[in-house]
């Protein structure tokens, strides 16, 4: 006990809070003159007779590089900041078409930041505005940004990329990446912080952006679909019924083929829901008419899907899907062969894709209201 009660005496290196600003999250941006602009949200802790209150303190500065705008923060904030707690990074468009390794690597270089920061683009034309927005109940918004992220889940209309998940990624040469996107949205005539859609990357630089319909169907793809609702789904050539299935589970395999001297890429997704709306009176209730609602379903999502891949292949020729990946680990030798040439083979590369619709109730009511 006498031995133990010498090496468990405290923290060698503890440090206060009073002499810390604690960061919740923080902006890259590009001054007027080229140099980096960092923006840090801090906690502002105030404390009372009975309740503490959480405000932000937010603070800037410039410098010719990332650490070197962040020490320079110190002159105006008298303090040095503490970033183990920040939750989110947003970067400038300025920033991020000229290329993010350097963020990446002061994050993952630096002991305090977190791997598990989550790293966004701005739609604004800076990032930092983001910051300077304080319309939420807490008023901190890098911890509204996270909050914001695990809700997504329900939507699947935004990607979640955090810096781990980033760096591997970019460490795949043939792999382009997504991040999630974050810009201002109009509540009651107030003006909020909204998620939806992503931003193209090709190896480090942005080329380009999705919305969030576009952006549900590339997380389909790359199976990271964990919820979310397919909408308006078209039956019959004379009538339009109008149905909205929601998102139990979904599955999907990409397997690449290759024969006659051709890569063909098929993508299986196997999707399970329920239907949760329907404007209509038609009864889905016997076996025929709900296989009839799975195929019409699985056609709708099919043809998303393949319009969505499209577009990414022929307008911004990056390969956001993996599927330079998948051919890497199951056709190594191919692989070697084709991979100097990847680019210009994935603008035309064939891709087929079967999408299969599982309806498993239609919620509470089996028949619709008349």
């Amino acid at each position: 006990m006498t031995l133990l009660s010498i090496s468990l005496a405290g923290c060698w290196n503890y440090r206060e809070i009073d002499n810390l600003h604690m960061v919740s999250g923080f902006a890259v941006d590009k001054s007027k003159d080229g140099k980096f602009l960092i923006t840090a949200e801090t906690v502002n802790i105030s404390t009372g007779n009975q309740n503490s209150t959480f405000a932000p303190l937010i603070f800037s500065a410039e410098g010719e590089t990332m650490l070197d705008a962040i020490r320079n923060i110190i002159i105006v904030s008298g303090r040095k900041l503490y970033w183990s707690h920040a939750k989110a990074v947003i970067i400038s468009q300025d920033i991020a078409r000229e290329g993010i390794i350097q963020v990446l690597d002061l994050i993952t270089r630096d002991p305090e930041p977190r791997l598990e920061l989550i790293v966004m683009i701005s739609k604004e034309k800076t990032a930092k505005e983001i910051f300077l927005l304080h319309n939420t109940e807490s008023k901190l918004q890098g911890f509204e940004i996270d909050v914001l992220m695990k809700t997504q889940k329900s939507l699947s209309k935004t990607p979640t990329t955090k810096v781990y998940q980033l760096v591997n990624s970019l460490s795949n040469n043939k792999e382009s990446v997504v991040l999630p996107t974050i810009g201002f949205v109009m509540n009651a005539g107030k003006k909020n912080i909204g998620l939806s859609g992503a931003a193209i990357f090709k190896k480090d630089k942005l080329v380009g952006f999705l919305d969030g319909e576009e952006t549900k169907y590339v997380l389909f793809v790359k199976n990271q679909i964990r919820g979310g609702i397919l909408p308006l789904i078209k039956l019959g050539e004379t009538s339009r019924s109008i149905i909205s299935l929601e998102i139990f589970r979904n599955k999907t395999k990409i397997k690449p083929v290759y024969s006659n001297g051709k890569i063909t890429i098929n993508v299986d997704i196997k999707t399970r829901a329920a239907v949760d709306e329907q404007g209509t009176s038609a009864t889905y209730i016997d076996p025929k008419s709900l296989r009839m609602l799975e195929k019409e379903a699985g056609k709708s999502l099919k043809n998303n899907i393949e319009d969505t891949i499209r577009k990414v292949q022929k307008k911004y020729g990056a390969d956001i899907f993996g599927f330079g990946n998948e051919i890497k680990i199951t056709m190594p030798s191919l692989w070697k062969s084709i991979a100097h040439d990847w680019d210009s083979l994935y603008r035309d590369l064939d891709v087929e894709v079967k999408a299969s619709i599982d309806i498993r109730n239609t919620g509470l009511t089996m028949i619709p209201i008349k």
